[in-house]
Parts: structure tokens; C-alpha cells; sequence
């Protein structure tokens, strides 16, 4: 994060506070350069209305929460805009309208986002077109997997380009903003953004370390022309300050005023314009004192109502989840419950998540013995022959826990996940694989199927990754083996 401001000593340890409260919410919020995935813990949570929600004066707690919990997606992204645009030397510090690469492979030292994908590099890119539209053009690449995400600043995936969906051709896309009126180049698709502000993700797979200067190659023939006007003179959005009510309505106001709601929530805005949420005419000072106390006693309930989700029980089932429940629209610009939204983007995935028609995920936390996952024990991790039904490719990677997040476990033979793409694991007679789970070497021939878990002792988990999900894996037909505990 930024250097400090120099404050006297009665502020410095309240400046100091806050930016690490910012840097562990960033911590989550890079998450979504990742895929990361943690649905599978708040399958079962509580709602957060019976968690000590507060009627003040007449001022009804729920309406609170709705306002709160719907707005959240532009809250969370201004907090990782202004990140992404005003630190500098961080793995996603970029300029407007402008690229920025994960060079190199995936390894445990990478802790910036959760749950980091290993199959793919990332690239990232923030637009703003309120200066004019954005030439976006994509290289022909061949053989090679790719995924870019359009994300509008409510978390709705509204545009996707790739080898599903536009096929692998180098193509030329103009984005632009919900009002412009122009002419489009012959040759240019036209994809009118519902915000001014837009997120670009970008997923380009890597097959080991000897493809990433291929993979890097790739990655350098995207591109983004800059509008003829020049980029926007636009602030990059106020400084988050965690906790702070007065900040957090000048941030999402002043992201409502820039991107306003879709028209399809206009009751919804309705009811929140009641409670100070509706752009550049609502302001803190404004309320009316009832309000004000009624945000004061259930704000901070509410920037905490999703920490329920790192109380990780110690039992549970084997069975793997899948983060996109039936009829889900995850990946989508079409989501309506607005609760279970802000719930999965404070855990750092419907930001990012994608369609099941693009990728399907599920995780496993517990072996067959119903206790949690741990390093200190042993597991059998069987895969199917022909793996997890895929189009395109799969995987099965070991997250440890860590500082309230997952990362990639470290071990003395860098293995961290088995995939479609593995080649030195010894196959069964019938094409399947035993892959065996601890953080101490097995001996004899199971040594060539070992995925090394914490050599701590301490918790993990496991993601299981389609990327081109077939209908079995969509409609939940497949599911893996479970995880089986043998001591």
C-alpha cells in the first residue's frame, strides 16, 4: 500500500489500523484475478438479518442490508480500482486503459489473490469511457485456450470473447459507453458496456514453465487503443478507509453517479434513494438524523456480515461442492439475488466468476472420516479415467489456509495440483489415477502420484477446475470420488 501520510503521533496508530484493515479487504478483493473460489463455505450460511440486525427510529434494519448488500459489487470494485490505479509496483498497478500481465507461473509466493489459478496467466485491465470507446483487439491464437471477461461495475459479466465463444481469430472489439452514438469501423464488433467503468479479465492457458514465454507472447498481442479523446482526466475514485460510513457513502455514491443502476433496478433504487443510496444528489450529511443512526447500528454489522464464512467448521461432508448452484447466473449480467452477489464477492469470486457454460467449480474440504482436511493425515484422491469431463482442459489443485485465505501449499517437488495436462503420473489399468495426499513422501511407486499437502500439519482444501464443462459436470451428474481418509 502507499506510504503512510505523516500524521502526529495521536493519528499514526489510527492510519497504521486502517491500512492494514485496507490491505487484508484488498487481499480479498485481488482474489478476483484469480477465479478464486469459496462459495462452498457460505452454502450454509446464516442470514445475516438474524446476526443482530438494528431497527432505529422507524428506519427498518432490512432496508439497510438491501441497500447495503446491493450496492457492495461497486464498493468492492472502486476499492480494487483505486488500488489497481493509484499504488504502484503491486501485481495488478496499472493505468487506465491499460494492460497488465502475470508474467511467470502460478507458485506459493504468489499471496496477492486466493486461490490462485494455475492452468492460466491473468491479465487485468480497467477501462473508463467516458472519454470514448475502446478498441479492444485480440490476436489469433491458434490452438491455445483463452478467456476475456467484459465486467460492468455492478460484478455483471456482460460480454465474452474467446475459443467458446468467438473462436480463436484475431478479432477487433469497439466497447463503448451505455449512451454513445458513432460510427463503428468496418470490421469492429460493436459492445456497448452497460457502465462507464468496466473491468477487463483476461485468462490465457499455460501448459508448465517451458510455455510461458509461448503464453507471454500471446498475452502481448492483446490490445487496447485508446479513445481518440484521449483517456478520461476522471479522479481513479476516493481512498478506501475500512469502516468508515462517511467514506463508504461518498465511494458509492460517487460510483453511482459515474455508472448508474440498470434500469431493470429502478424499484430497487427507489427504496434505497430513502436511505442516502442513489448517486450524486444523496450525501451523508444530508440524512436525516433517524437514518444516519439507523446506518451507525447496523454498518459495522454489515461490513463483518460475511466473516461468518471463515469459521471453517473442524467436520463436514465429502462431498465436493459446486459453486454454481442450478439456474445459476453466475457469469452473467442478469443476477438478481443481490444478498447471495455481495456474499461471493466478499469471498473474491462472482467478480470474476464465470458461466457454467465457460467453466464449472466445486471444492472439497473433508475426507471420508468427515473431519477437515489436514496436512498431519493421509489421502487418497482418486480421479476418474478421462479425469473431470472437459472441452477444453481440467484440474485438481491443493489450497492450504492461510491468513484467512488459500494459496498454493510449498513443497520440495513444486506439484501442486493433477490436471489433463499432467504427464508424469502413473495410471491405473483402466486410465484412472490414485494420487496420494500427505505432506510426507509415500514410499515405494506411489511416490510418482504424490500432490504434497502442508508439511505444517494444517488445514486444506481442494478446487476442482472444467474449463469447457460438459453436461454431466453442468448438470451435476459428475461429481469426483470423495477424498478418502486412510489415517
Amino acid at each position: 500500500m502507499n506510504s503512510a501520510v505523516f500524521y502526529d503521533q495521536v493519528f499514526a496508530k489510527k492510519e497504521e489500523a486502517n491500512k492494514s484493515k485496507l490491505a487484508a479487504r484488498m487481499r480479498k478483493f485481488n482474489a478476483i484475478l484469480v477465479s478464486s473460489f469459496s462459495v462452498f463455505l457460505t452454502q450454509a450460511l446464516i442470514p445475516s438479518t438474524a446476526l443482530g440486525a438494528v431497527k432505529e427510529k422507524g428506519v427498518d434494519a432490512a432496508l439497510i442490508e438491501e441497500a447495503y448488500n446491493y450496492i457492495y459489487p461497486s464498493y468492492a470494485l472502486s476499492t480494487f480500482r483505486w488500488n489497481a490505479l493509484n499504488e504502484t509496483g503491486g501485481r495488478t498497478s496499472t493505468k487506465l486503459n491499460q494492460f497488465v500481465h502475470q508474467r511467470s507461473m502460478t507458485t506459493p509466493a504468489d499471496t496477492w489473490a486466493a486461490s490462485p489459478l494455475v492452468d492460466c496467466l491473468y491479465s487485468t485491465a480497467w477501462l473508463d469511457l467516458s472519454a470514448g470507446p475502446v478498441i479492444i483487439e485480440t490476436p489469433d491464437t491458434g490452438d491455445r485456450y483463452y478467456v476475456l471477461t467484459l465486467i460492468d461495475y455492478f460484478s455483471g459479466t456482460f460480454n465474452y470473447a474467446g475459443a467458446r465463444t468467438t473462436g480463436t481469430a484475431a478479432q477487433k472489439y469497439m466497447v463503448v459507453a451505455p449512451d454513445w452514438q458513432g460510427t463503428v469501423p468496418e470490421g469492429v464488433k460493436l459492445v456497448r458496456s452497460p457502465t462507464k467503468d468496466v473491468y477487463i479479465n483476461l485468462r490465457v492457458a499455460i501448459d508448465g514453465v517451458a510455455d510461458q514465454a509461448a503464453a507471454n507472447a500471446v498475452q502481448d498481442g492483446f490490445l487496447l487503443k485508446q479513445p481518440e479523446g484521449g483517456v478520461s482526466s476522471r479522479p481513479a475514485s476516493i481512498k478506501p478507509i475500512p469502516e468508515s460510513i462517511e467514506n463508504y457513502f461518498v465511494m458509492v455514491n460517487q460510483a453511482l453517479a459515474f455508472n448508474p443502476a440498470p434500469d431493470r433496478d429502478k424499484e430497487v433504487m427507489s427504496r434505497l434513494r430513502t436511505v442516502g443510496i442513489c448517486g450524486a444528489d444523496c450525501k451523508w450529511e444530508n440524512l436525516s438524523e433517524s437514518v444516519r443512526d439507523a446506518w451507525r447500528a447496523n454498518f459495522k454489522r454489515l461490513t463483518h456480515q460475511f466473516d461468518q464464512a471463515l469459521n471453517r467448521p473442524t467436520t463436514g461432508s465429502p462431498n465436493w461442492i459446486n459453486y454454481a448452484r442450478p439456474g445459476s447466473k453466475m457469469g452473467t449480467a442478469e443476477r438478481s439475488d443481490f444478498s447471495m452477489r455481495a456474499r461471493e464477492i466478499s469471498r473474491g469470486l462472482a467478480m470474476l466468476g464465470l458461466s457454467t457454460d465457460e467453466a464449472s467449480y466445486s471444492a472439497a474440504g473433508y475426507g471420508t472420516d468427515g473431519q477437515a482436511l489436514v496436512g498431519s493425515k493421509k489421502y487418497k484422491l482418486h480421479i476418474p479415467a478421462g479425469g473431470i469431463p472437459a472441452k477444453v482442459f481440467w484440474s485438481v489443485t491443493l489450497y492450504e489456509f492461510k491468513d484467512d485465505s488459500q494459496f498454493l501449499t510449498p513443497n520440495p517437488i513444486n506439484r501442486h495440483l493433477v490436471s489433463s495436462k499432467t504427464r508424469d503420473f502413473v495410471r491405473n489399468a483402466d486410465g484412472s489415477m490414485d494420487v496420494w495426499v500427505q505432506s510426507t513422501p509415500p514410499e515405494g511407486e506411489k511416490i510418482s502420484n504424490w500432490l504434497p499437502s502442508p508439511a505444517n500439519g494444517e488445514r486444506f482444501w481442494f478446487i476442482a477446475r472444467s474449463y469447457g464443462p460438459k453436461p454431466e459436470v453442468k448438470d451435476g451428474t459428475f461429481s469426483l470420488p470423495y477424498v478418502e481418509t486412510l489415517q
